[in-house]
This record gives C-alpha cells, sequence and structure tokens, in this order.
C-alpha cells in the first residue's frame, strides 16, 4: 500500500498548489510594532488578508530605534518558529531582495485562526526572545478566502475521498486473490484516473504560471 499512500501525498500537494491560483496579492495591510531593546522589531503576514492553504511569508523588519537603520545579516543570527494550533515548525528565514533589514519566512498556512511567531538568537550583540502572535492590534488571522466558481476541496474531503479509493482498491486486491484479473484492472484503472487528475492539475498551474 505504500504505492498509494505516496499517491495520496502527491494529491494533496497538488491541492494546495492549485489553491495557490487563486491568491491575492498586495502588500501587508497590519503589523505589529515592538520595540526590543534598542531596535525595532515589525512583524506580519508578507500577504494580507491571509488567506488559508495559500503560499505565504512571515514578514520579519528589523531597524535600529535609534536612527532607523535597517539591521543586516539576521537570517544567519535568528532562528524563526511558527505555532499554530499546539504545533511548532521552524521555518527558515530569507534576506528580501533590495530591502535591506527585512526577512521572509516561506510557509503554507493549513488552519484557519491565529498564528504565533518566535525569534530567538542574537542582533549584533543583543539577545532576542520574542513571540509574536497574530490577533487584533497585532496582524491578520488565517482567513477562509473567496473561492469561485468551484470550491477547493478541504484537506479533510481530500483525505475522505482518498481513503475511499485506498478502501476500494484493497477490496478489489482481496477478491482478486483467487488469480482472475479483473480486479487489478480495475485497481489499475482507478490509479490510472488519479494520475491522470494529477497530470492535468500541474499542467494548468503550470500553464497559468507561464502566463503569468
Amino acid at each position: 500500500m505504500s504505492k498509494y499512500r505516496l499517491m495520496s501525498v502527491v494529491l494533496s500537494i497538488l491541492a494546495l498548489a492549485g489553491g495557490s491560483l487563486l491568491a491575492l496579492t498586495g502588500t501587508a495591510d497590519a503589523h505589529e510594532r515592538r520595540q526590543v531593546q534598542s531596535y525595532t522589531f515589525v512583524v506580519g503576514w508578507v500577504t494580507e488578508p491571509a488567506i488559508l492553504n495559500l503560499p505565504n511569508n512571515i514578514d520579519l523588519r528589523v531597524s535600529k530605534t535609534d536612527g532607523g537603520a535597517p539591521v543586516t545579516g539576521l537570517e544567519q543570527t535568528i532562528k524563526a518558529e511558527v505555532t499554530a494550533e499546539g504545533k511548532t515548525v521552524d521555518v527558515a528565514l530569507r534576506p528580501r531582495s533590495n530591502t535591506p533589514g527585512a526577512y521572509d519566512g516561506r510557509i503554507i498556512p493549513t488552519a484557519l485562526g491565529s498564528y504565533s511567531f518566535k525569534f530567538t538568537g542574537t542582533v549584533e550583540d543583543a539577545t532576542i526572545n520574542e513571540t509574536f502572535t497574530a490577533g487584533q492590534g497585532t496582524f491578520g488571522l488565517i482567513e477562509e478566502g473567496n473561492q469561485f466558481p468551484n470550491p477547493i476541496p478541504s484537506n479533510q474531503q481530500l483525505d475522505e475521498t482518498l481513503k475511499g479509493f485506498e478502501e476500494r482498491i484493497v477490496n478489489l486486491e482481496s477478491s482478486n486473490s483467487g488469480g482472475g484479473n479483473a480486479g487489478s484492472a480495475m485497481a489499475f484503472g482507478i490509479a490510472g484516473v488519479l494520475f491522470g487528475l494529477i497530470g492535468l492539475g500541474v499542467g494548468g498551474f503550470s500553464l497559468m504560471r507561464s502566463r503569468g
């Protein structure tokens, strides 16, 4: 069954990639500004409103409070962690092109609601341990997007559909244990349909990106 589990993972990734076709573009609308020792941190999402299942980035900007000079090189000295629904993941920070003192951290938010960004490490000679949490007066919660004309299946719906396919394939394989080939043919037919859908989705996504 490892083949089918791999197929499930690929299809789930495809669903996330397809969702990015509906991404909203724009600059960040809401950020939290905080003085941390002798520095000013500005933190939020790069793209807001931040939409469920669409690629986004942590937006971190650091400058000296006295004079406003940007602080560079922090991708080497600061670690970023993202927490949501009791789960935490490390996210690599990258310096933003042509914007000294600004850093991005790529992530695809897959749960609605509040996210927290924690930054630890050093800024020049200062030790940093700061957590920024989405909410009123800080930065945006993850929201549902406007899906039109057809809604994007949720991760739960995809998982339930794929589990149904897997159970059907297992049943066909079991019924075929006597040596006939009809069950195998049906199983391969279902697998072929899934791979065909994956191919169509990837092709459409690539076409949209090339037109953009």
